[in-house]
């Protein structure tokens, strides 16, 4: 991966993706490279671990989700691998991590959730009582976002 080509590949399918009939064109256009070329090159990334995923990035707001939080979850240590791996596929979980827990903050798993109003945020919550086992949850609803960004490869030369 230590090529000039890959490089640029990485930097050039950071950007965001247009919303035409073939999206992937323009990157392989930039690139010199027809799109199967391109698509290829992505799989390949993909399958050795180069990148973990492609996906775009939804703005939330925008797409008509106007209640988002955090939701930490206090779950017995033995169960967090299961509980993580059933909120990471729900459709409104964009994001779920497990944490340390400390003494005074018991919360070891952690899912950003989305809905539409606070009334089916509220269902989400009592959907997944129904579906993880956990002692506690709390929620923590963002009050300002100051930042909101994903890492990026910086742009080769």
């Amino acid at each position: 991966m230590s090529d000039l080509i890959d490089k640029k590949t990485l930097s050039v399918i950071q950007e965001p993706i247009e919303l035409v009939s073939e999206p992937f064109a323009p990157f392989a256009e930039k690139l010199g490279i027809d799109t199967e070329t391109l698509l290829q090159k992505i799989k390949d990334y993909l399958k050795t671990g180069v990148i973990r995923r492609f996906a775009g990035i939804v703005k939330h707001n925008k797409a008509g989700f106007a209640f988002n939080a955090m939701v930490a979850f206090e779950v017995d240590d033995l169960l967090c691998d299961d509980a993580g791996g059933k909120l990471s596929s729900l459709s409104f979980v964009s994001h779920c991590y497990r944490r340390t827990p400390y003494t005074d903050w018991p919360y070891n798993l952690y899912a950003m959730m989305h809905a539409r109003s606070e009334n089916e945020f509220s269902e989400r919550i009592s959907e997944i009582k129904n579906i993880i086992s956990h002692r506690s949850v709390l929620v923590l609803q963002s009050l300002k976002e100051y930042k909101k960004s994903h890492y990026q490869i910086k742009k080769s030369e």
